[in-house]
């Protein structure tokens, strides 16, 4: 089984530990990973080269991400836990795909709260740093909401109040 056959059967909305496992170990083998998780982050939100499907319809605006990837690229995003070099680029992801677009709503909410979720689970003030600032740039209820959940996560994972960490 490949990484992207395995992360493709991923449609839950948080990792198992049996799939951050085998596929931990499958990325763990490849060592351009974070390189490569490093590079599909910085392309999040910027113009493509096709159209995509977005709530079944094909648009002109190319800078969405296409309903049929978003399983796939969050399964992937999981596997960036275990790399706290990625901190600043899921960041910055996480600040493109919570951008609203005009008739659309937020870029990727789901790909943005993925993001936000993997900083909330690394092992780094760096990432700690990052779940807080997206938390004061981000304006959409919806949006906070999804950052809640991830300060949540770090409190709980941490035992430090949401206080002590901004």
């Amino acid at each position: 089984v490949t990484l992207i056959e395995l992360a493709a059967k991923q449609h839950s909305s948080k990792p198992s530990k049996a799939y951050l496992k085998e596929a931990g170990d499958l990325a763990a083998a490849l060592p351009e990973f974070e390189s490569i998780m490093q590079e599909i982050l910085e392309s999040l939100g910027r113009d493509g080269p096709v159209c995509v499907q977005r709530y079944g319809y094909v648009t002109s605006k190319k800078q969405l991400l296409d309903d049929d990837y978003t399983s796939l690229l969050r399964a992937l995003l999981w596997l960036c836990i275990q790399h706290n070099g990625l901190a600043g680029s899921l960041r910055s992801a996480a600040e493109r795909c919570y951008t609203k677009i005009k008739d659309f709503g937020p870029l990727s909410a789901k790909i943005a709260a993925t993001c936000a979720y993997v900083l909330s689970q690394q092992d780094d003030s760096t990432s700690t740093r990052s779940v807080m600032e997206l938390q004061n740039s981000t304006k959409h209820k919806s949006t906070r909401k999804s950052i809640g959940k991830a300060i949540s996560n770090l409190e709980s994972r941490t035992g430090i109040s949401r206080d002590e960490l901004e």
